[in-house]
């Protein structure tokens, strides 16, 4: 991709994120449901899980669009070096468009970022991880054997046969998609604000 489909995949993507996260953000904090999301008026639980979800899923994949606008990019400037969001064609160099992409860059990745901290945090004290017996199981057990009893919220039925597999898939699919986040913001942060030396 060029740096144009790059800079309209950040266009495009950013508002739907900020979108579902809002959303999301709206349900867990127990605010009248006007959400058009269905997937998030479940619980607070599976809300807290779907957004770990959609929202990881599009900061990482914006993330990973910002970074690889960095790599394309030949000028040691920050804000030149993030994609421009809806205002392509503008030099990212003037002191207004510095602070647009100042701007940009905070609602599209750390917000989202912070975002997931807190759905992670609502996920684990909601008591969704929790055996059948109703005791906490230990922290790293839920992270990679959220299944069979616990998503109750996700499956009905939960020990039925031939879903096995997919429900233990559920429990590593919101810490896989952390991981690759926190994993691409970093990258993402080092490429835009410190580029190599010869640039």
């Amino acid at each position: 991709m060029d740096r144009g489909a790059l800079c309209w995949v950040w266009t495009v993507f950013g508002p739907v994120q900020v979108a579902l996260t809002y959303a999301a953000m709206e349900r867990s904090q127990g605010w009248p449901d006007v959400s058009p999301f269905d997937a998030f008026h479940r619980s607070e639980p599976a809300n807290a899980y779907f957004a770990i979800l959609c929202t990881g899923t599009l900061a990482t994949l914006l993330c990973w669009t910002a970074r690889q606008h960095a790599r394309k990019t030949d000028s040691g400037v920050w804000s030149a070096r993030l994609p421009v969001a809806a205002l392509i064609g503008q030099d990212p160099t003037t002191p207004e468009m510095r602070l647009f992409q100042g701007v940009s860059a905070f609602i599209f990745v750390l917000a989202p970022i912070v975002a997931v901290v807190h759905f992670w945090r609502e996920l684990l004290d909601r008591g969704a991880l929790r055996d059948a017996t109703g005791r906490s199981r230990p922290l790293l057990e839920d992270f990679f054997a959220l299944s069979a009893e616990s998503p109750a919220f996700l499956f009905e039925g939960g020990n039925e046969k031939g879903i096995s597999w997919l429900m233990g898939l559920s429990g590593a699919a919101p810490c896989l998609i952390t991981a690759i986040l926190l994993y691409q913001a970093v990258s993402m942060v080092v490429t835009v604000f410190f580029p190599p030396a010869d640039r």
